[in-house]
């Protein structure tokens, strides 16, 4: 049977997964969510989801040394508060 939550866990849920995504470094997280806003409207946040889902349990098996580096799994296991955000800098002149 289908496990249902409530709006309120769903949301505490999304703001836990927004806090992980944050910690992620910006050369992951940005390039995954400017692929998201360009597909969503045409395919669907839940298609998109699916296939992201699907991509992650077809590489389970993989060790983290052939999809990350030491520095990022620094990263991905420190508390939020302790992480000095990376500034990525702007073109000048360039389009926006």
């Amino acid at each position: 049977m289908k496990e249902l939550f409530s709006p309120d866990q769903m949301d505490a849920a999304a703001d836990a997964a927004m806090k992980e995504l944050s910690k992620l470094p910006q050369t992951c997280s940005i390039p995954i969510a400017r692929w998201f806003k360009d597909h969503y409207l045409k395919a669907g946040h839940k298609r998109l989801g699916r296939g992201l889902v699907a991509l992650a349990k077809g590489t389970m098996t993989l060790p983290v040394s052939q999809w990350t580096n030491e520095e990022d799994m620094v990263i991905l296991n420190e508390e939020p508060s302790k992480i000095k955000p990376k500034v990525v800098k702007k073109a000048v002149g360039g389009a926006s």
